[in-house]
């Protein structure tokens, strides 16, 4: 499964977005500069990586919202490990899979010396050496 690809906003989502938001970034709250001289993100507030199949739209409106470059840039590094490992078992480079592929799972011991096998000494053992038998 591909995940979906990220949609731009048309510049009337943008607007509305804005409207809905207050001109206000939807995780500090802080002014938005939209005279350009901050730059605005517009962010998925679920990821398209975590986008189950059969799942509505990951590009739909309330999925999305505008974040200042601060707090877009910790979002993003906040999600990145998730979006490793859910990137390392959709293409099989997991620990498991590089050991199914190297011919099994098991560790291989290098087993016992039969040469030397000896019973553990018994009770009767210690008294007969105590004794003086043998």
């Amino acid at each position: 499964m591909t995940p979906e690809k990220r949609r731009p906003l048309t510049r009337l989502q943008f607007a509305r977005l804005a409207l809905e938001q207050d001109g206000k970034c939807a995780c500090c709250s802080e002014r938005l500069d939209f005279l350009g001289r901050r730059k605005i993100v517009d962010e998925h507030l679920h990821p398209i990586a975590d986008h189950l199949e059969g799942a509505p739209d990951p590009n739909r409106m309330d999925n999305r919202a505008l974040y200042c470059v601060d707090c877009a840039k910790q979002k993003t590094r906040k999600e990145a490990p998730a979006r490793a490992k859910s990137k390392r078992y959709a293409e099989g480079r997991t620990q498991a899979d590089k050991r199914k592929a190297a011919g099994g799972s098991r560790i291989k011991s290098r087993g016992f010396d039969k040469s030397r096998s000896r019973r553990l000494p018994t009770k009767k053992d210690r008294e007969r050496v105590l004794r003086g038998e043998k």
